[in-house]
C-alpha cells in the first residue's frame, strides 16, 4: 500500500478478511481498500468498498472518516449533492468530531461547484449559530472574507471582515482579520482608509505574525502615492530581524526589492543597486529576484552599459516564461531604443507578441513602442498599422489611448 501497488494491496488485504477469523486488523483492512481504489480515482468502487465498512463495524472509531471520505469521493466525482449529504451525517451523526470542520467546508464547497453560495453561507451560519464560542466558528467566519476576497468583491470582503472582527475582537484571527480589512479598503481604492488600518494592525496587534506584512502594505501604498521618504524607514524596519518577525528569504527579497524601488524614485541610484543585489541574493531564484534584475537592466541602461543590462535581461528570459520574461523581452526592446539600435528595437517588441502573447498589456506596449520607432525610422505606414492592431486588438489596454493619438498624427 505505501508503495502505491494498490492492486496487489487489495488482494492481500481481501486475504486477511476472508480468513474468517475477525482479527484485530480487519477494520484497517477493510478501510485501506477502500482508501486504495480512492487513491487510484476508482470513486464508485471506493464508496461501495466504505459502505461495506459501514455494514461490517457499525461502531467503529473510525465512522467519522469513513462518512467524511464517501463525501469526498462523490465530490471527486463531480456528485456534489450525494456528496453534501454524507458531509450532512458527519456533522449531525458525529458533532464533536474533528473532522465536522472539514465536513463542513466540503459542504460549501459542493454547494458552490452547483452554483448555491447562499446555501454555502447558510450551512456555516447554522453552525456559528449553535456554536458560538468554537474555534470552528471563527475560521468559517473568516472564510467568508477570504471568499468574497477571492473572487475580487472587495466590498463583500471587506463587510465579512469586518463582521468577523465585531463578533470575535479577541480571536487569535483578530489581527489577520484587520490586515485583510485593509488591503480590501486598498483594492477597493480607498488608500487613506487602508493606510490607518494598516497602522493598527501593528498598533494594536505589535506582536502578531502578520505585522511585517502590514509593514510592507504600508511602504507599498507609500510608494505608489510617490512618498519614497516615508516608505524608505518602513522597509529598512522590516529589514532589522530582531523587528520584523519574517526572516524568510522570499519575503525579505520582496522587501529589498521595493526598497530598491523607493531608491530610484528619490534619485539613488547607488543605493538602488544595491537594494536589488540583495533582492536577488536573499533568493536568486525566486520572483522578486528576477524583477530585481529587470531593475538593475534599467539602471544600467540609463548609465550607458548596455552589456550588463542585455545580459541580465537574458538571464530572466532564458529562467522564465511568465509575465517577468515578457517585461524582461519588452524592456530589452527599450533598451535597443535608448540606444539607437532601431531595427533591434523593433525585432524586440515584436518578439513579444510572439511569444508572450498570454500577457496583453505587455503586447499591447510592445506593438505601440514598436510603431514608435518605426517613426522613427521613417516608416509610418508600419507604424499606422501597429497603431491600429493596438486599437482593434486591445482596446482597454491605457496604452490604446496613445496609439489613437499617434494615429491621429500620422
Amino acid at each position: 500500500f505505501k508503495q502505491e501497488q494498490y492492486p496487489q494491496a487489495r488482494q492481500a488485504l481481501a486475504s486477511l478478511l476472508e480468513d474468517g477469523r475477525n482479527g484485530k486488523y480487519d477494520e484497517n483492512a477493510q478501510y485501506l481498500i477502500a482508501r486504495s481504489y480512492f487513491s487510484q480515482n476508482q470513486f464508485e468502487e471506493a464508496v461501495r468498498a466504505y459502505q461495506q465498512f459501514i455494514q461490517r463495524f457499525p461502531e467503529s472509531g473510525m465512522l467519522p472518516r469513513v462518512y467524511y471520505e464517501i463525501g469526498d469521493a462523490f465530490y471527486n466525482a463531480h456528485r456534489y449533492k450525494q456528496a453534501m449529504d454524507w458531509y450532512r451525517q458527519v456533522i449531525e451523526k458525529f458533532p464533536d468530531d474533528p473532522l465536522v470542520g472539514e465536513a463542513i467546508s466540503g459542504l460549501q464547497w459542493a454547494a458552490l461547484q452547483q452554483g448555491q453560495v447562499e446555501e454555502a453561507f447558510r450551512i456555516a451560519d447554522e453552525y456559528i449559530q449553535a456554536h458560538p464560542d468554537a474555534r470552528l466558528s471563527q475560521e468559517l467566519l473568516f472564510r467568508r472574507g477570504d471568499f468574497y476576497f477571492g473572487r475580487q468583491q472587495f466590498d463583500q470582503a471587506l463587510k465579512a471582515y469586518q463582521t468577523f472582527l465585531e463578533r470575535y475582537p479577541g480571536s487569535l484571527l483578530a489581527p489577520k482579520a484587520l490586515y485583510w480589512i485593509g488591503l480590501s479598503q486598498l483594492s477597493l481604492g480607498d488608500t487613506s482608509a487602508a493606510l490607518n488600518t494598516l497602522q493598527r494592525v501593528a498598533r494594536d496587534y505589535p506582536n502578531s505574525a502578520v505585522v511585517a506584512d502590514a509593514v510592507f502594505q504600508q511602504a507599498v501604498v507609500l510608494s505608489e502615492k510617490g512618498q519614497p521618504e516615508a516608505a524608505r524607514p518602513l522597509l529598512r524596519r522590516l529589514l532589522e530581524s530582531e523587528s520584523s518577525g519574517r526572516s524568510d528569504p522570499a519575503f525579505l527579497s520582496e522587501v529589498y526589492l521595493r526598497l530598491g524601488q523607493v531608491e530610484v524614485q528619490s534619485g539613488h541610484s547607488s543605493a538602488a543597486r544595491s537594494a536589488f543585489q540583495s533582492a536577488i541574493s536573499k533568493q536568486p531564484d525566486g520572483f522578486a529576484s528576477y524583477q530585481a534584475r529587470i531593475e538593475l537592466s534599467r539602471l544600467a541602461g540609463r548609465e550607458g552599459d548596455l552589456t550588463t543590462a542585455l545580459q541580465l535581461l537574458r538571464k530572466v528570459i532564458a529562467d522564465r516564461s511568465d509575465q517577468l520574461a515578457a517585461e524582461a523581452q519588452y524592456t530589452l526592446g527599450e533598451l535597443y531604443a535608448q540606444s539607437n539600435k532601431l531595427e533591434e528595437a523593433v525585432a524586440a517588441f515584436l518578439r513579444v507578441k510572439y511569444v508572450y502573447s498570454a500577457y496583453p498589456q505587455w503586447v499591447a506596449r510592445a506593438l505601440y513602442q514598436a510603431g514608435r520607432v518605426y517613426e522613427r525610422l521613417s516608416k509610418p505606414a508600419e507604424a499606422r498599422k501597429l497603431y491600429r492592431e493596438v486599437i482593434d486588438k486591445y482596446p482597454t489596454e491605457p496604452i490604446s489611448r496613445q496609439a489613437r493619438e499617434r494615429l491621429k498624427t500620422l
